[in-house]
């Protein structure tokens, strides 16, 4: 008979959207992992202690890449809020900052949660190390 390979008879009425279903299923399944996979890309990120005052531009380009933004600025102003607070009364007025910043994570103080934000390096007059480092929580706004 020509028919002997269908899966069902000629003239049998085939259970409508069961492979449909199944489809549906395998696709749901693989879109979830998608989902899952790409919100654990922080753990792809450096960690707030990776980094360290007095390690050199070299080091950090090679271990970390470029810098995911960077700026320079001149210290004009006392005073500044943010994650640099503590460090910023330490450099002379007139100074020359620049600024590289990474996404980093950076565990609480006394706790097991992990925060996300970014790593700012400051090195102060073009030394090629870091003089001081501060963190910015994501969504801080300062």
């Amino acid at each position: 008979m020509a028919d002997e390979g269908l899966p069902y008879r000629r003239g049998e009425r085939r259970r409508p959207g069961l492979a449909g279903r199944t489809c549906r299923f395998r696709l749901g399944i693989v879109l979830f992992a998608l989902a899952f996979v790409g919100c654990t890309v922080t753990e792809d990120r450096p960690h707030q202690s990776d980094f360290r005052v007095g390690m050199p531009r070299s080091e950090i380009l090679g271990r970390f890449g470029p810098p995911d933004h960077k700026q320079t600025l001149r210290k004009t102003f006392a005073g500044i809020f943010g994650p640099v607070e503590e460090f910023w009364p330490r450099v002379r007025s007139g100074a020359k900052v620049e600024i590289w910043s990474y996404r980093s994570t950076r565990r609480t103080e006394g706790s097991s949660e992990v925060t996300s934000g970014a790593t700012e390096l400051y090195f102060v007059d073009d030394k090629q190390t870091v003089d001081g480092i501060g963190f910015a929580p994501e969504g801080a706004v300062y």
